[in-house]
Parts: C-alpha cells; sequence; structure tokens
C-alpha cells in the first residue's frame, strides 16, 4: 500500500508530500492547480515514465533540470521506501531502499498500477498496440517469467530488422527460432489473461448495463 508520495519538479508540483489513507483517496481542485500532475507523478515512481508525454523534457518544471518522485509503502508489515528522478536529458535514476534499481520494470514489480483515464476509450477504438500493452501489462503482474520471455522477444525483433537493414537474409535461423519460439509463449500467455479478463467481464456487466 501507498502511504505517501513526495514530488519535487513535476509540472507545477515542487515540495509536495502527500500522506495517503488506506481508503480511497480523492483529489479535488481548480483546474491547473496540480491534480493531473500528482497522478502523472505518482505513475512516473509505478512505471517510470509518463502516461501523458514520452518525452522527460515536458514533465520536468521550468528551470529545473530533473524532477523526484519518491513514495513510501508498506508490504506485507514491512515499510519500503522507493524513488526516482528523470533528467532533461532523458536520462534516469531509480533506488529501492536507498540502492539503485538495474531496471525500471523493478519498481513496477513494488507498485502495480492500472491507470483509468478519459482517453482509456482508445483501447477499444485505437490500434492493437494498445491492447496488447494491457494485456503485456497485467501478466507482468501476475505471469512469473513474462517479463524474461518478452525481453528475449524483443530482443530477437531488434535482431531481425538490424539484419533486415543490412540485408543479411542468410544465416538468420538462430533468431528466426527464437522469434517463433518466444512469440509462440507471449501469444498464449495474452490469449489466456484475454480470456480471464473476459470471464471477469462477463461477471460485472450485468452491474455496468442491461
Amino acid at each position: 500500500m501507498l502511504e505517501s508520495v513526495e514530488v519535487q519538479g513535476v509540472r507545477n508540483l515542487s515540495g509536495v508530500n502527500v500522506p495517503l489513507s488506506s481508503g480511497a483517496t480523492a483529489l479535488f481542485g481548480a483546474n491547473g492547480s496540480g491534480k493531473t500532475s500528482f497522478l502523472e507523478a505518482i505513475y512516473l515512481l509505478g512505471v517510470g515514465r509518463s502516461f501523458r508525454t514520452h518525452q522527460s523534457r515536458p514533465m520536468i518544471q521550468h528551470g529545473a533540470e530533473y524532477c523526484r518522485v519518491v513514495g513510501r509503502l508498506t508490504e506485507q508489515g514491512r515499510s519500503l521506501t522507493m524513488g526516482i528522478e528523470r533528467y532533461r536529458d532523458g536520462g534516469a535514476k531509480a533506488r529501492l531502499q536507498g540502492e539503485p534499481v538495474p531496471s525500471l520494470s523493478d519498481l513496477a514489480q513494488q507498485l502495480p498500477l492500472i491507470l483509468v483515464e478519459t482517453d482509456g476509450l482508445g483501447l477499444l477504438t485505437g490500434p492493437p498496440e494498445g491492447r496488447r500493452r494491457l494485456l503485456d501489462g497485467t501478466l507482468f503482474h501476475v505471469e512469473h517469467g513474462f517479463l524474461g520471455a518478452w525481453r528475449r522477444y524483443a530482443q530477437a525483433i531488434r535482431q531481425r530488422n538490424a539484419g533486415l537493414r543490412r540485408g543479411i537474409l542468410d544465416g538468420d535461423g538462430a533468431w528466426r527460432e527464437e522469434l517463433a519460439r518466444t512469440g509462440e509463449q507471449l501469444t498464449a500467455a495474452r490469449v489466456a489473461i484475454a480470456g480471464q479478463l473476459g470471464e471477469k467481464l462477463r461477471e460485472i456487466a450485468p452491474q455496468l448495463s442491461e
């Protein structure tokens, strides 16, 4: 459970330290007061990037070189502190219990997040990339070994594309085999989790509409 969030330099937020209750938390205030920016800071802490922009620069407060978000959590009775800094040049540093983390995915493992926003309908009407991202984000938290398979698949894709750019069409059996094997693993996992989400949707759909 996220107990408090400290924000420095995220858009118009600086020196902000917000304690959170164990139940639901509602943010209210005038337009431009920083409500969405506070949610953006939490998302940055758990995912390592903003949900509003793919670049670090627009998120960082004018005149500042970086932004920082620190969260304090309680997990199975023990306290945990995690933090991230994003720099104007696109670099990032993250820490967990004061120690550097090798990958931003380590933060996501500690703070699972689901973003629901007004643009969420794009998951249905937009390109399939958004739907795959939703399934992959769910699998990341519930399926052991999924992240490793996803990384191997992404690496095989990069190798294939690099080979195609160089015109290397022979001797590509190794990455083709890896691409097929990991691709089948990802597809099977996505089909399974989509089925589970479909079952849950059938359960709650009557409560949403006739």
